[in-house]
């Protein structure tokens, strides 16, 4: 299901009769016997001409519509405001339709307007509903992008040629975003991935196919942190000299209730996030000396800026300490020319969040100022920034992309 199925003006509508045993089964489902709705003559003691359908009954008739055609099966609702117009009785016919208003394609989701009339064509509600299609993206099975990257001769680019960028956990999720994105202005891209050859290979060629420079590099940096040097030297003929690094790659999330949290859970993340890290910028270090230039992004999460969530203490506890690295190397490094950064993601769809319930995506979108959650795009556009000689005096600093969820 796309948001493109669903364009600004698209109807639906459905019409549904209300019987007194419809009345009678949706009070026994809800719990609902108020005797407005189940007695006639406590209904006319009220000034009604017989009893009225429950105005839950209508959402139910909302529910009709957006489940079976607008959008239809693996809708969700994120959002909906409703006004009853006038009351329902037993014997009415209520026809609903549905409009789209609106359309985003971040959030996956569309806006319908929607209208009920009775069998004498009286309005009696109408509502605006925000619906979120499922849980993922709809988006082609390489990840190939329509943006085009800057012209040869744009000065970006043009420094930016000279400059590879080893991007940690490339051939996925944000890394994946990343590398494009930075190969789009310029960057050679060594994609470094932990197992999945596929996945970088495919990273690799549409950044080729765009006309950019890229390889693939298998570094499992949790196992061997110290390898970095030699696997980047053992390439450099083929992008150069590395002088920047993006390190994303990570370990699944394992949630576990801190007393049963295992040293072995700690020591996953702190080879992956910290040791890794270090190796890295290690590694690179004397090119970026050399080049009188370099750039060291560090992932980290939103929770370091905010009340962590609950049993993922040994994933917070490596990510504040890659933090504390990330201000430590920024002091050290700088007059290279170089800057170190912490970009923190708020809840962003990526392989790590694939067991979040769509659900939980439609609700946190709705909490965000933004009304959507995070895309890979989103942090890699930041990325692309502290890669810039516009971003050449930010150093040291914890940059949040949460769309407003954290404001530090």
């Amino acid at each position: 299901m796309s948001v493109a199925d669903f364009p600004v003006g698209r109807s639906e509508s459905i019409t549904l009769d209300v019987t007194d045993d419809l009345i009678d089964r949706f009070a026994a489902l809800s719990g609902d016997f108020n005797p407005l709705h189940m007695d006639d003559e406590a209904a006319r003691a009220l000034g009604f001409t017989q009893r009225v359908a429950h105005g839950a009954l209508a959402v139910a008739f909302l529910s009709t519509l957006v489940g079976t055609k607008l959008p239809g099966p693996g809708a969700l609702w994120s959002n909906l405001r409703l006004e009853w117009l006038k009351p329902v009785f037993p014997g009415d016919s209520v026809h609903i339709e549905g409009t789209v208003t609106a359309v985003s394609e971040s959030a996956r989701s569309i806006s319908v307007r929607v209208e009920g009339t009775n069998t004498n064509q009286t309005r009696v509600l109408r509502a605006e509903l925000v619906i979120g299609l499922g849980a993922h993206a709809t988006i082609s099975g390489n990840g190939a992008t329509n943006e085009a990257p800057l012209p040869t001769n744009h000065p970006e680019t043009a420094a930016a040629a000279d400059r590879p960028v080893y991007v940690t956990g490339g051939s996925r999720g944000i890394g994946s975003a990343v590398s494009r994105a930075l190969a789009r202005i310029g960057h050679p891209i060594v994609v470094g991935y932990r197992e999945n050859a596929a996945a970088a290979d495919g990273v690799v060629q549409s950044i080729r196919d765009g006309g950019g420079t890229a390889v693939k590099l298998q570094h499992d940096v949790s196992v061997d942190p110290d390898s970095a040097e030699d696997l980047l030297r053992s390439i450099s003929e083929q992008v150069g000299d590395v002088v920047a690094v993006v390190h994303g790659a990570s370990p699944p999330l394992v949630r576990a209730p801190f007393p049963s949290t295992t040293a072995e859970n700690f020591d996953r993340y702190w080879r992956a996030y910290v040791l890794g890290g270090a190796g890295i910028v290690q590694g690179i270090s004397p090119a970026m000396a050399a080049h009188g230039w370099g750039r060291v992004v560090f992932l980290g999460t939103s929770a370091l800026l905010s009340a962590p969530p609950p049993q993922l203490s040994a994933y917070v506890t490596a990510k504040m300490a890659l933090w504390g690295l990330t201000r430590s190397l920024a002091v050290e490094l700088g007059h290279h020319g170089a800057t170190v950064n912490m970009v923190s993601p708020g809840l962003t769809r990526t392989d790590l969040t694939r067991e979040t319930s769509p659900r939980s995506f439609l609700l946190e979108a709705q909490r965000n100022p933004m009304r959507r959650i995070g895309e890979p795009e989103d942090v890699a556009a930041l990325v692309c920034f502290l890669m810039s000689d516009d971003a050449s005096f930010i150093n040291g600093v914890n940059l949040p992309v949460t769309g407003g969820m954290v404001m530090p």
